[in-house]
């Protein structure tokens, strides 16, 4: 009976993976770089025209996979900063992850499942979350002073 239980939690998971994979064939993401298009640095329904579909990839290290979530990176260049929103084919989700390179460049990673936010837009169309927990924090902070 232990053999049976475990077989059909296993074919559960199974079946639960499928299903997640099919609907991971129809993920969204917003897809731009404000280096091409100012609009990418914004926020809100003017990012909806870059709502698009997440390609199979078709070559490289992850070739055939399907799209798992949705990434933001910015990018810090001394007085440059650029936007770049796109479909995310690995790594986990993260808010607003530093990373520092040569030549004073600053990258903020941002990754996420695709919940759509209250604009109906893809995650990765709404201002990080530690910019909105920052101004939160600011504004609580000013009221007790």
């Amino acid at each position: 009976a232990l053999f049976a239980l475990a077989a059909l939690a296993c074919a559960q998971q199974e079946h639960g993976h499928e299903q997640e994979h099919h609907e991971n064939k129809h993920l969204h993401c917003v897809q731009c770089t404000s280096e091409d298009h100012s609009d990418c640095a914004e926020t809100g329904a003017v990012l909806a025209q870059f709502n698009k579909a997440c390609p199979k990839l078709h070559s490289g290290a992850f070739n055939g996979a399907e799209a798992i979530g949705c990434r933001k990176i910015l990018q810090r260049t001394g007085d440059d900063h650029t936007v770049v929103r796109q479909c995310a084919y690995s790594g986990e989700n993260v808010d607003g992850l530093r990373k520092t390179g040569n030549s004073g460049i600053t990258l903020f990673y941002y990754q996420c499942d695709n919940a759509p936010g209250a604009d109906g837009l893809p995650c990765n169309g709404s201002p990080g979350f530690s910019l909105v927990a920052s101004a939160l924090v600011a504004v609580v902070a000013r009221m007790f002073m």
